[in-house]
Formats: structure tokens, C-alpha cells, sequence
């Protein structure tokens, strides 16, 4: 079995995730719009991970997903729909928060609360808005984010501690 060097994996994985999306910039519709949603939806799975890891919290992970598939999928519709998602999951998330909060539960914190409407405006938000984007800024978004996210990489290996 052939082992790739991680510097090497980074390259290739991030050169190949932009092939993709300059592709998809240049087909546009629904493949772009589904594109967009994938991105969003692994987005939010890590995100979520970092503050619920494993199962816990699944029925607001869920709710999650479900509303931000909603979120990316109005938002190719018009601008304005995607905030009915937002206030959806705020309202969710305080409803759920005040029942569990009023049932005595010691445990019971904000922020497992704040993560699902949070992800939604920190993740999908700002993906979703590429939709509305002119292939010229679509593709100018794609080429720096590549550019950043290898460039974080290698100065992270050049002058962050090692493990």
C-alpha cells in the first residue's frame, strides 16, 4: 500500500475539491445549488461535531441538516426566504431550551441551545450566498479559499508545535 505525505494529501485534496467547484461554477443550476448543499451539510456535520461529538444531541442535528437544506435550497428561490429558517431554528432552539430548562434539569446549558440556529448563520449563510454570486466572484471565492486553507496548512506545519 502507497502512502501519501499528509503535505501531499492537502495538495491533491484541495486542488481536486476546486476542480470540482470551478466545475460546477461553470455548469451552474442545480448542480452547483447541489453542490452548495453538500458543502453546507458537511460543513455543519463538523461544526456540530466540534460542540456535540458522537450521538449526543442528534434530534437538534437533525433539525439542523433539515433546515439548512431548507435554508440553501429557498435561497436559490430569493434572498429573503432564508430567514425564515433562521427564526425557525431560533425558535426551535429557545423552545426547547425553555422545556428543559423548566423541568429543573442541572445540566441544562445555553449553548447546547445556540449551536443549531449559529451553525445555520455561520456555515450556511455565507455558502448560500454564492448562489446569488456572478461566476466571475464564484470562481474568485473557490481560487482564495484553496489558496488559504493550503496556505494555513503549511504554515501551521512550518510554525505551529508538533504533536
Amino acid at each position: 500500500m502507497v502512502t501519501i505525505p499528509p503535505s501531499r494529501q492537502r495538495l491533491i485534496t484541495g486542488f481536486s475539491l476546486a476542480g470540482v467547484m470551478l466545475v460546477a461554477v461553470f455548469l451552474g443550476g442545480w448542480f452547483l445549488q447541489v453542490l452548495v448543499l453538500c458543502a453546507v451539510l458537511l460543513g455543519l456535520w463538523e461544526f456540530y461535531c466540534l460542540f456535540w461529538p458522537g450521538t449526543s444531541q442528534l434530534a437538534q442535528k437533525s433539525l439542523g441538516f433539515i433546515l439548512a437544506g431548507g435554508f440553501v435550497l429557498s435561497a436559490s428561490l430569493t434572498p429573503e426566504w432564508p430567514i425564515l429558517f433562521v427564526s425557525l431554528a431560533l425558535c426551535a432552539c429557545a423552545l426547547m431550551f425553555l422545556a428543559r430548562f423548566g423541568s429543573h434539569h442541572p445540566e441544562t446549558r445555553i449553548t447546547d441551545y445556540t449551536v443549531l440556529p449559529f451553525g445555520l448563520l455561520y456555515i450556511a449563510l455565507p455558502l448560500s450566498l454564492a448562489l446569488h454570486m456572478h461566476p466571475a466572484e464564484q470562481i474568485f471565492v473557490v481560487l482564495v479559499t484553496t489558496a488559504t486553507d493550503c496556505g494555513g496548512y503549511y504554515a501551521g506545519m512550518m510554525f505551529g508545535r508538533h504533536k
